[in-house]
């Protein structure tokens, strides 16, 4: 196992699991250079994120998925799955304000998915909204995606909103955008080792 140390870092070459044992401790300031090999990561470890808000009001009285603009993306690390040297992803719709024009609206948040910038399909209805006005109730709704992609998969995670059953009549706010009780609302993806 050669070793150099030139000035600022020490570079270890031809390591394999025969010559590294599990004893002592490794450790390193900076980042680590997995060279894109992610499968052995402990499984748990979170190996990509990312995030997304929106600042602004969305509201709708579609009685039809309406995308709020919200999302979060990123590119795989691992081909997803539920066995070992596989990932999954785990997508979260958080905090915000949601609200309504009138008594008994019923609101609706989805949660839909891309890949390589196809078309986005549902992946779960997340969290659900009744009431009058004003609510300003926080969202909290999530996903768990195991679904097959290749490694190096652009997933692109984006929030929807309806009203349902409105008939055109009622008005859901997915994000009402109120100083002092609530700035935004974020959309967190997550990619998992299995």
């Amino acid at each position: 196992m050669p070793t150099s140390i030139n000035g600022s870092s020490i570079n270890v070459t031809n390591v394999t699991s025969s010559n590294v044992t599990t004893t002592g401790t490794v450790t390193h300031s900076g980042n680590l250079d997995f060279n894109a090999t992610w499968l052995d990561a402990p499984s748990g470890t979170i190996i990509t994120a990312a995030y997304g808000h929106l600042s602004t009001d969305f509201s709708t009285s579609n009685d039809q998925d309406q995308d709020t603009g919200l999302f979060a993306q990123f590119t795989r690390k691992l081909a997803g799955g539920t066995t070992a040297g596989t990932s999954y992803c785990v997508a979260t719709i958080t905090g915000g304000a949601q609200d309504a024009n009138g008594t008994g609206v019923q609101g609706v948040s989805a949660i839909y998915r891309s890949a390589d910038g196809g078309t986005a399909s549902i992946q779960a209805y997340v969290d659900a909204f009744f009431g009058g006005s004003p609510a300003y109730r926080p969202h909290s709704g999530n996903i768990v995606d195991t679904g097959g992609f290749a490694a190096g998969t652009v997933m692109k995670y984006m929030a929807y909103a309806r009203s349902r059953g409105s008939g055109g009549s009622a008005n859901f706010t997915f994000h009402d955008q109120v100083g002092g009780i609530s700035n935004h609302v974020v959309m967190t993806a997550y990619e998992i080792v299995n």
